[in-house]
């Protein structure tokens, strides 16, 4: 978390990708206004084509083992505004752009934070997959505030008496 506190990082501002698959009954999960967040760090690219490959190989994996349909999901992800920005300027890195840490040439990994909350702005629907244009919010802010509020702070440890478990 230190990593994304920093200003030292650079931010990506252009947009990425991220590739997924999801059950065939479950695709109008991700349909216009829908606000979500990644439950953990969320892996983007910045070409479209990695997140493709590994949607594509993932949907042909799972059909093999299982008799389910299943659809890729690619992610276009338009990062946070300006303005958005203007909020909260001590908060200003969404995402970190990894590409010069990244022990992988060519990987071109831009990382979102866990609970990076983004909204589902339009929908493109072809034969292969379901491409889905979100835009980032404001991340940290949106982690911070669910930590603030559902994280409880830990207990002071009880004294260990004489036997090691706290009876004396």
């Amino acid at each position: 978390m230190q990593l994304l506190c920093t200003r030292s990082y650079p931010q990506y501002n252009l947009v990425v990708y991220r590739g997924f698959v999801v059950e065939e009954t479950k695709l109008e999960l991700y349909s216009s206004g829908i606000e979500f967040f990644f439950t953990g760090f969320g892996s983007c690219s910045k070409t479209r084509e990695a997140p493709e490959n590994f949607a594509s190989m993932r949907k042909n994996e799972l059909e093999r083992s299982t008799s389910k349909k299943f659809y890729q999901v690619i992610l276009e992800i338009t990062p946070t505004t300006e303005a958005h920005l203007a909020t909260y300027p001590e908060l200003s890195h969404t995402n970190i752009d990894l590409e010069r840490f990244s022990d992988i040439p060519g990987e071109k990994e831009v990382l979102y934070p866990p609970l990076a909350t983004f909204v589902v702005s339009q929908v493109e629907t072809d034969h292969v997959a379901r491409t889905v244009r979100i835009v980032a919010k404001d991340s940290r802010n949106q982690l911070f505030d669910y930590l603030f509020k559902h994280v409880k702070t830990p207990e002071k440890p009880r004294e260990r008496g004489r036997d090691g478990i706290g009876h004396p």
